[in-house]
């Protein structure tokens, strides 16, 4: 891993002249993914302002479920199917061979964690009359916070280190996470809602524009990239299953599910088809 800024290609096939223009390059190159790291963080402050989720019959929340399976499922899965095949150069007489020759593993990884922590809050909250004191209770929120910071954390770097001269693909990263930030987000400040307002919102915003500094000015390998995009896949089916789909209790959240998924599925396939 290096710390030096990364050397990028230009639509010529060129690389970046270091006498050149280097900041209007890295402004042509980073601005949409700072755009839409710039937009989750939005999402994350203003979830105190978002009254239409907490309608009784909300059509939001399935609808970001939906989103961001679909991302998952078109997006994701396909980039880690192609990376495979392309991760046999890596030693295999390691740890880090045997991952990347096994990446999906990192996913299971990812998954297992974030369903851990999630099955810890959700049991104390379908509980609260457990031998649990107030001040483990927010300990236990905090960790909560924690982990979705870590989550923001990942996707901020991974929208910074998605350098392409196409801003499509990262927008629509950036725009999936938004959507899917503002159901998760929303389920998260209802139940601790001072907590929310007062610290976890704040720690999200700083843990996305970290992780996008840390994939400006850190250069990682396209197998370590894979990892990375395993182990995110991992935890947004689980926060995506577990936090939002089990609110789905309408045949009009059903509906709102599919569309988000659908209409998701669709804008993913035409920028494909005619990017």
């Amino acid at each position: 891993m290096s710390l030096s800024p990364r050397i990028c290609f230009l639509d010529n096939g060129q690389n970046m002249d270091p006498g050149g223009d280097i900041s209007g390059n890295y402004i042509e190159l980073f601005w949409p993914s700072f755009v839409s790291a710039t937009l989750i963080a939005l999402v994350h402050l203003l979830t105190p302002r978002f009254h239409f989720m907490r309608k009784p019959d909300n059509l939001w929340l399935p609808a970001s479920a939906g989103v961001a399976l679909a991302y998952v499922f078109m997006e994701i899965f396909p980039h880690l199917a192609k990376s495979q095949e392309k991760l046999v150069h890596v030693a295999e007489n390691s740890v880090y061979g045997f991952l990347t020759h096994n990446v999906y593993l990192v996913g299971l990884v990812g998954f297992s964690i974030y369903l851990g922590v999630s099955l810890l809050v959700m049991a104390y909250r379908e509980d609260q009359a457990t031998r649990i004191s107030v001040r483990s209770a927010t300990l236990l929120f905090e960790v909560e916070g924690a982990s979705l910071a870590a989550y923001s954390f990942i996707i901020g770097y991974l929208l910074s280190e998605w350098v392409t001269h196409s801003p499509e693909p990262i927008i629509i990263f950036g725009l999936a996470m938004a959507i899917h930030f503002a159901g998760v987000d929303s389920l998260v400040r209802e139940h601790s809602p001072n907590l929310y307002d007062r610290s976890i919102r704040y720690m999200l915003t700083l843990a996305v524009y970290a992780g996008w500094i840390a994939g400006v000015v850190m250069e990682i390998s396209d197998a370590t990239l894979a990892l990375w995009y395993s182990f995110l896949a991992g935890g947004m089916i689980v926060v995506a299953t577990v936090y939002e789909l089990p609110h789905i209790r309408s045949h009009r959240q059903y509906t709102s599910f599919l569309g988000g998924a659908g209409i998701f599925s669709a804008l993913v396939l035409a920028i494909d088809y005619f990017g």
